[in-house]
This record gives C-alpha cells, sequence and structure tokens, in this order.
C-alpha cells in the first residue's frame, strides 16, 4: 500500500510540477511554437518554389506560389501519439493525389528521434496507387511505409537542422529526376484517370 501511495503522491507532484510551470510558460510556447512552424513551412515553400521546373518536367503540371499550401499534421494533440510529426507543404496534383515536401519526426522501434526531409505523393484512388508503385517500388529511395503514400527521404542529422533546407533540395531532386524517369504523371494517368488542364 505504501508503494502505491508513494508512486501516487510522485504523479500528483509531476502534474502539479506541470501545472505550475505551463500555466506560466503556456503563452510563450503557443508563440514560440507558430514562430516554428512558420519558419519550417517558408522555408519549405522556398525550396519547393525554387526547384518549380523540375517539378513541372515530373509532374506535367505548372507550379505557382498559390498552390502551394502550408501542412502540418497533427494540426492540434487530439489523435495525436507522440511518436511522429510532418511539417512543411503540399500541393494538389490535379486529379491524382496531392504531393507533400515536409521536415518530419518519427520515433523509431528503438526509441531514437530520426528527423527527416521527405518528399510524398498521397494518389487519390487504389489503382493510381498502384500503378504508381508498380513503377516507383524499385526505385532508390522510394518507399511504402503507410496506406497509399509513397515516399523518398533523407535523415537530417542534429548538427544540419540550420540547413535542413538543402537536404530538402536534394529530396525534392531525387523525387523529380525519378519521376522525368519512369516517364511523370503522364505515364500513370491514362483513360478514365485524366489530367485537368491547370490555368
Amino acid at each position: 500500500m505504501e508503494i502505491i501511495d508513494t508512486t501516487r503522491s510522485n504523479i500528483l507532484t509531476a502534474e502539479q510540477k506541470l501545472l505550475a510551470d505551463g500555466a506560466l510558460s503556456y503563452l510563450d510556447a503557443l508563440m514560440a511554437l507558430r514562430e516554428f512552424r512558420r519558419i519550417v513551412q517558408t522555408r519549405c515553400r522556398e525550396v519547393l518554389f525554387s526547384h518549380r521546373d523540375a517539378f513541372t518536367q515530373a509532374t506535367g503540371l505548372p507550379l505557382t506560389q498559390g498552390q502551394i499550401q502550408d501542412y502540418a499534421d497533427p494540426d492540434g494533440t487530439s489523435r495525436w501519439d507522440g511518436g511522429w510529426a510532418w511539417l512543411g507543404v503540399r500541393t494538389q496534383l490535379g486529379n491524382y493525389g496531392r504531393a507533400y515536401f515536409c521536415l518530419t519526426w518519427t520515433i523509431q522501434d528503438n526509441l531514437q528521434l530520426l528527423i527527416a526531409a521527405r518528399a510524398m505523393v498521397e494518389p487519390n484512388t487504389r489503382l493510381l496507387f498502384e500503378k504508381t508503385w508498380e513503377l516507383l517500388k524499385d526505385a532508390p529511395g522510394f518507399e511504402n511505409n503507410y496506406s497509399w503514400e509513397i515516399d523518398v527521404s533523407q535523415p537530417v542529422p542534429s548538427a544540419q537542422i540550420l540547413t535542413f533546407g538543402d537536404i530538402l533540395a536534394g529530396v525534392i531532386g531525387i523525387w523529380a529526376s525519378t519521376w522525368q524517369r519512369v516517364g511523370g504523371l503522364q505515364r500513370i494517368v491514362r483513360e478514365g484517370d485524366k489530367l485537368p488542364s491547370q490555368p
């Protein structure tokens, strides 16, 4: 009984400390988080837009600043287990799906934190996913770890976090050149799965 009481006391003490510290620092923490997100998303946007020619050659679609949207997942904490996060930008690929260019965090099985620069496509349909994966599954570095997502990534060592944009630029280069080698979206999108014309 004494061990249980001690454990309960320790939990209450930890909660009390968190409440006391959090009450004083909550606004500062929110401001820091918002600014961190802005910096990362701005850097991702700049890197992607600077590679817009390669993006267009790979997808057959033009890329304007207005088509690049900020992206964060999770965008809250209600469905989050604390083991992963994506922060960056995304853009629509016509009727095909979406592409994401992000800095990501993953807690691996050995409890080590992996930070990576990542380029990912998410086709809209199972058919498009299967066509895409058939073309990309043997491409170096491309993975399908979850659902219909297909991505390529490079680790961002903590010593290089200030220049993660350079690593993301390299990832986008690999992503775009691989898409070009397999014939781009136009090879995948056939007959019933047409890309609409872009304004």
